[in-house]
């Protein structure tokens, strides 16, 4: 393979349309250390023709920087703008497009004071309370359980442009988890239905720059309840005193995360200190995208994360696939596995601060879009969790037993998202 052969092929395959070919030669080609301005300028136009638009943006960019004089060319600057808007580069689109023939599209504005709301609620229809913990709550001389019964959840999520390079992401959600306490020490009986409530906002901020992005995030956690507690104990008769107190807690999240966009691959590295339920938390994230197709009609992600807390250390995979099914239609299934109490994702997004020990989330998601603007999501979550009881089966025998059990946690979720 030489110089003349590869300019002369791709050259043809270019006039005839022979875009397969033609990618598969200048790959050839590149890794023979034959690499020039119009290979990479065919290999752009041959990759945008096969919808891989990614790839495409990536050997437009590399003829860019081997002639600046090709921002002259319509044809290149035309092509390179929209890889930019059907990879969701909006920030790259807004660079390119004051190099575009068309005045019209030179005077679109994509970087946005709020370029995005979205607004999301949802509920469980599962709980704790026909699990045989509480189905045999009465049949022991002492029992205590601390049971989950419902999960009414919503957020509302606002993103726009501070400068062409910087995004900001503002975010508040809220959560009304109903429980049910009972407590026996014969004979006295002791139980009450009452309401957890959380409430998280977030900021975010996601600073991009060439192939190279870093994202600060920050989430404020406050919950408060009242609910029985064991507040006592009488040491002249041997039995706790239970009282209704008031709780209340801030907590938080602070976490970064830096990472690289290179061709149609998007790896980063997250890193996030928290302060949880009494506890600090450390945990680090390596987080990995790829679109085989170069485009959204295909993506896989794949996120390992160490969670270190209170000198105990653990590890949590979270896998998902996104596929676009119509042209109006995508679904994405998802699966995290690992001890999830006080984990977060999403670079502190999502925190998963749960009374309840979370072993698994598994989802199924849809994306509809439902115009140009508008776009609604369905989400179905299966959440694994692990509870426990505490109890002696007698007055004989006052040995506390504590017995863990597992029960799921069903939700479903509809948001809608308007982009202007």
């Amino acid at each position: 393979m030489n110089f003349a052969l590869v300019e002369k092929k791709t050259y043809d395959y270019y006039l005839s349309g022979g875009w397969v070919a033609l990618i598969d030669l200048g790959n050839k080609a590149i890794k023979a250390d034959i690499d020039y301005y119009y290979l990479n300028y065919r290999m752009g136009i041959a990759y945008y023709q096969v919808n891989k638009y990614m790839l495409s943006a990536y050997f437009f960019e590399k003829a860019l920087n081997q002639n600046s004089g090709a921002y002259d060319d319509s044809l290149l600057v035309s092509t390179l703008y929209l890889d930019y808007i059907y990879s969701k580069n909006f920030t790259k689109a807004e660079g390119i497009k004051s190099h575009h023939s068309d005045k019209d599209i030179a005077n679109l504005k994509f970087i946005k004071p709020v370029s995005s709301l979205y607004f999301e609620g949802g509920s469980s229809f599962s709980d704790d309370i026909s699990t045989k913990a509480y189905q045999e709550r009465k049949y022991y001389f002492y029992k205590q359980i601390d049971l989950f019964k419902k999960m009414n959840y919503y957020s509302a999520d606002i993103q726009g442009y501070i400068l062409p390079n910087l995004k900001y992401q503002v975010a508040f959600s809220g959560l009304q988890i109903e429980r049910y306490k009972f407590y026996k020490e014969i004979p006295d009986t002791f139980e009450q239905n009452f309401t957890l409530y959380q409430n998280y906002f977030f900021l975010g901020l996601n600073y991009s720059f060439d192939k190279f992005y870093i994202k600060p995030a920050f989430n404020l956690v406050s919950y408060q309840s009242n609910e029985l507690n064991i507040v006592a104990k009488d040491s002249i008769i041997n039995r706790n005193i239970y009282d209704t107190i008031s709780q209340k807690a801030n907590d938080f999240v602070a976490s970064i995360e830096a990472g690289i966009n290179y061709k149609n691959i998007k790896a980063g590295l997250a890193f996030s200190f928290s302060n949880i339920l009494q506890g600090k938390q450390f945990q680090l994230a390596t987080d990995f995208i790829y679109f085989p197709n170069g485009n959204f009609d295909t993506y896989l992600t794949s996120q390992i994360s160490g969670l270190w807390e209170n000198g105990v250390s653990y590890m949590i995979v979270k896998q998902k696939i996104g596929m676009k099914l119509t042209d109006f239609l995508w679904s994405e299934l998802s699966l995290t596995v690992g001890n999830l109490t006080n984990y977060n994702s999403n670079n502190g997004y999502y925190v998963y601060n749960t009374r309840d020990n979370l072993k698994s989330i598994a989802g199924l998601n849809f994306i509809i879009l439902l115009s140009k603007h508008l776009e609604m999501n369905i989400v179905f979550q299966n959440l694994l969790k692990e509870n426990y009881m505490l109890s002696y089966p007698n007055t004989l025998n006052q040995t506390i037993e504590k017995t863990n059990y597992y029960f799921q946690q069903l939700n479903i979720i509809g948001g809608i998202k308007w982009t202007f």
